[in-house]
């Protein structure tokens, strides 16, 4: 867990404070942070995008059989973290 809160820090997402009150708070807003900045930090969303089925050759112009389907699934999946908060999180939360 320490790792990613600085590695979280290191992406100036998170602020560190130390001593006997220390910890870890956001760097902004809640409603300034996507998911996609957190998520960014460990996972690559780019639309240059793996092969599902693990093929080397895969793409538009050379699709394996999930290739299309995959393809929308994982635009989805990206314009979710791009378009949702830590706010949006904390909401749900409550």
């Amino acid at each position: 867990m320490g790792k990613i809160l600085h590695r979280l820090v290191r992406a100036g997402i998170l602020k560190s404070v130390r001593g006997m009150r220390g910890g870890f708070e956001l760097a902004f807003p809640p409603q300034e942070i996507s998911l996609l900045n957190i998520v960014s930090q460990f996972d690559d969303l780019s639309t240059e995008r793996k092969c599902l089925l693990g093929f080397a050759q895969c793409s538009d112009r050379h699709p394996c059989a999930t290739h299309d389907h995959w393809g929308k699934v994982a635009e989805r999946i990206a314009e979710f973290f791009r378009s949702t908060t830590v706010a949006d999180i904390m909401e749900c939360a409550n």
